[in-house]
């Protein structure tokens, strides 16, 4: 059996924030740092905390973003993963990577405070927030307007966020002259009956039954911690950190039970139990640290759903 777990090495990160005033940090080994990251299909912001150990004195003064400016955007961008390893799509093919975007939004509040011997630099962020707070929609549409040429216009009223994927199911135009007006989040969930996300930064609109692209993320049995927990037509999945996860993509889950090598020979299919998933939720708990080994993990919500899965 080819142990694949050998295409993954030492875990690292790469951390940019840019301030409102343009100016760029960028935060590298070997300051430890922990994250807990929540991506989601729900219509509302993904969310991440943050906290970096040990900065200089320099930085940490300039790193301070108050809660209550709200019109202040400072963006962050979170890759993590290995040093080395592979992303597995289908089968046969693999590519090499780097570091997964793992987070990619606006900080809320930024401090820094001492406790015991270290220096804490905590980060509050929210992936869309900035412009599902400060996004308003005031347009006006003719008969005949297709619905996404309306959808597009409303996100291009949120600040800091780009059009995603539109799904094939947002078809059709309008059959008289429509005005949109109001809080463009708010907006976008009517006209999508909440069938709408933000993810790093771009808003996907898609059912439950569609999915971004037919990359297909293959998460090998190998990764999990514990049998999968079966729910109707979800599966929770724990397993060692998967920054490689994207939500709105498909996972292939191998079962617990399989005991062949990869990639499989002959009908690759023969031995699958789960088949393919979209991936609803991800929740990373990472913790990169040169002082101990600490834990990161993962944890998938996968969606099957009662009519299988369509490209978007």
């Amino acid at each position: 059996m080819r142990d694949r777990t050998k295409e993954r090495f030492d875990r690292d990160y790469d951390i940019q924030i840019l301030s409102p005033t343009g100016q760029l940090f960028n935060i590298k080994p070997p300051f430890s740092m922990n994250a807990q990251i929540t991506r989601n299909t729900l219509a509302s912001a993904n969310k991440c905390s943050l906290t970096i150990y040990n900065l200089s004195p320099e930085t940490r003064a300039q790193l301070y973003k108050d809660r209550y400016a709200l019109t202040q955007y400072w963006q962050i961008i979170i890759r993590a993963g290995y040093t080395g390893g592979y992303i597995h799509y289908g089968f046969n093919a693999r590519k090499q990577f780097l570091l997964p975007l793992v987070f990619q939004g606006n900080i809320y509040e930024c401090y820094s405070q001492k406790n015991g011997n270290n220096w804490e630099t905590t980060f509050d962020c929210f992936d869309g927030g900035f412009g599902i707070q400060n996004g308003v929609t005031a347009q006006s549409f003719t008969a005949g307007t297709d619905l996404k040429t309306m959808l597009t216009g409303v996100i291009n009223d949120m600040p800091y966020i780009l059009t995603g994927i539109i799904g094939s199911s947002f078809t059709g135009s309008a059959q008289r002259g429509k005005v949109l007006f109001g809080q463009s989040s708010e907006i976008m969930s009517q006209e999508t009956n909440n069938n709408w996300f933000v993810d790093n930064e771009k808003i996907n609109i898609l059912n439950d039954n569609e999915v971004i692209s037919t990359d297909v993320i293959l998460l090998d049995k190998s990764r999990l911690k514990t049998t999968p927990k079966r729910r109707e037509t979800f599966l929770d999945c724990d397993c060692m950190f998967f920054p490689e996860a994207e939500v709105g993509k498909i996972c292939q889950l191998y079962s617990v039970n399989d005991i062949g090598t990869f990639p499989l020979a002959g009908d690759p299919y023969r031995r699958l139990m789960y088949g393919q998933y979209k991936i609803m939720g991800i929740t990373h708990n990472i913790n990169i640290s040169g002082a101990d080994c600490g834990e990161s993990t993962t944890t998938l919500a996968l969606y099957y759903g009662a009519e299988g899965l369509k490209v978007g």
